[in-house]
C-alpha cells in the first residue's frame, strides 16, 4: 500500500474528497470496528505536517528529505485506574520526492501508556542533522574554562 498524503487548497474540494477516501480505506481495513483510540485521517495528515516540520528544524534540505519516515501509534495515555487494553493504530509514513505517503497501518494493543511518534532518518539525513546541530555551538577546552574563571 502506498497512499499519497496531500494538503489541498480550499478550492480543490474534488481532489480532497478523493484523497480522503483513499486514506480512509487502509485505516478502516486495519481496524473495522474499533474507533475510539485509532488513527484518523486528520491524525495522519497532522503527523505528515509534523514530520516535515521536524525535518526542516533539523536543517535537512528538501532535496535530501526523501527516505525519511514517521512512525506513530495513536492513542492518548489514560489513568492507571483504566485497566483494560485498547486497540490503537500503528502507522508508518514515508517521505517521497515531494510528498508523504501512508505505507503501513496495523492494529496494535496498548494499555495505560498512550501512543507516540518519532521521525526516522536515513544515514545521510542523520549526518546532515548532526552537522546542522554542531554548527550552532562551539566547544571550549577545559583549560579555557579554568582560565576564564580566574
Amino acid at each position: 500500500m502506498r497512499v499519497k498524503i496531500t494538503h489541498y487548497l480550499p478550492g480543490q474540494i474534488e481532489k480532497s474528497i478523493a484523497q480522503t477516501a483513499a486514506l480512509y480505506k487502509p485505516l478502516l481495513a486495519a481496524h473495522p470496528r474499533a474507533t475510539a483510540h485509532t488513527a484518523t485521517i486528520k491524525d495522519v495528515r497532522d503527523q505528515a505536517l509534523a514530520a516535515e516540520a521536524h525535518l526542516a528544524a533539523l536543517g535537512i534540505p528538501k532535496k535530501d528529505r526523501p527516505g525519511a519516515a514517521r512512525v506513530f501509534v495513536s492513542g492518548q495515555p489514560v489513568p492507571n485506574a483504566y485497566k483494560y487494553s485498547r486497540t490503537a493504530s500503528d502507522v508508518r509514513l514515508e517521505r517521497g520526492a515531494s510528498d508523504w505517503f501512508l505505507v503501513h497501518v496495523a492494529a496494535v494493543t496498548i494499555y495505560q501508556s498512550g501512543g507516540g511518534a518519532r521521525t526516522v532518518l536515513t544515514p545521510k539525513q542523520r549526518d546532515l542533522a548532526v552537522a546542522h546541530l554542531c554548527a550552532g555551538f562551539g566547544v571550549a577546552s577545559p583549560l579555557a574554562i579554568l582560565e576564564a574563571r580566574s
